[in-house]
């Protein structure tokens, strides 16, 4: 192990030493030609460092494993040491392995450098947009690949495992991930205010996601999961629409963001009708989903007004204020909901 550790350091020391002497050139191809061309010492130094190597592998060996006949009850004659020594070796080995590969792809590099000057110029190759069409229907694949798989090959138990320790938990962990890189970017294209409002409504939809996760938690029940397509939906709604309101720069976004809190009660009330969770018949009707949509649709329809009354403009209309009422009512009804 001294002598490992003294070739080691032997070879730390030779290495620096060959950084230091390099000469520096102002020209980058002259640089990197330089610095491909490999030295003789190295090659004398990787001589070196195999000998040391089987040196040290013939000593450890002779050490561990005298000749003799004490050999059978000697301390060194377990497994442990042998395992000991096998994995040492094998360090070597793959060290090695690497010293020569790196050698020999600087030899390659400093072989093309040199060619790489009588090559024509090459105009840069104009970057492509990738259609939204493909890019959303990649997603959808995926999503139809995962529903397919669950209806033809998994019963409804392990779909149940699948939604609440797979989808869900990464669902939220990709929006927290999400929501993490919007607060890093500093500087936006957008309208002023416009920032502000994105914030709400993601901030909103990730509570949102929260509270569906309980609720399948609460309700989804394990051998008798039946709503998977509704989960799967409602997922993939959430995802599109923390795009559009993040991403996009369309003033329809904001829209949308309401018509998504108007749909998501809407889903909820079709998910429990299909899971067959019961209602006590002295349920309020401000414990329903109803006032909910009431709320998202009366926005809704401000929202559409001052996109009307704006149109052409840069103007927000107040709808700072509106998205902060708003979101501040739907956690009121949830709340008197809850009670």
């Amino acid at each position: 192990m001294v002598a490992i550790a003294a070739i080691g350091l032997i070879a730390f020391i030779v290495h620096l030493t060959v950084r230091r002497n390099e000469k520096s050139t102002s020209d980058l191809r002259e640089q990197q030609i330089e610095v491909g061309k490999s030295k003789w010492f190295e090659y004398l130094l990787a001589v070196v460092a195999v000998l040391g190597l089987i040196v040290a592998a013939i000593a450890v060996i002779m050490y561990w494993y005298p000749f003799g006949a004490d050999h059978e009850s000697s301390w060194r004659s377990g497994t442990r040491p042998l395992v000991f020594l096998v994995g040492m070796l094998l360090i070597g080995v793959v060290a090695l392995i690497v010293f020569i590969v790196a050698i020999a792809s600087r030899r390659f590099s400093a072989d093309r450098i040199p060619q790489e000057k009588n090559l024509p110029d090459v105009s840069p190759v104009e970057p492509v947009r990738a259609p939204a069409g493909v890019r959303l229907f990649g997603l959808l694949a995926v999503a139809v690949a995962f529903l397919a798989l669950n209806w033809i090959a998994v019963d409804r138990s392990n779909q149940y495992l699948m939604m609440v320790y797979l989808m869900y938990p990464a669902t939220m962990g990709v929006a927290l991930v999400l929501l993490f890189d919007k607060a890093t970017r500093a500087w936006s294209a957008k309208q002023k205010g416009e920032p502000f409002r994105e914030w709400v409504f993601c901030d909103g939809m990730i509570f949102l996601l929260f509270l569906s996760f309980l609720n399948l938690v609460d309700n989804g029940g394990a051998e008798n999961y039946n709503v998977l397509f509704w989960d799967v939906l409602y997922l993939i709604l959430f995802f599109f629409v923390f795009w559009l309101v993040d991403r996009n720069v369309t003033r329809y976004r904001f829209l949308v963001a309401y018509a998504y809190f108007l749909t998501a009660p809407i889903l909820l009330f079709i998910w429990r009708i299909v899971r067959g969770v019961p209602l006590p018949e002295t349920l309020s009707w401000w414990s329903t989903v109803w006032p909910f949509v009431v709320l998202a649709g009366i926005f809704l329809i401000i929202e559409i007004i001052a996109l009307a009354v704006t149109r052409g403009g840069n103007r927000q209309a107040g709808g700072a204020i509106r998205d902060v009422l708003f979101i501040v009512l739907y956690g009121v009804f949830l709340l008197v909901a809850r009670a």
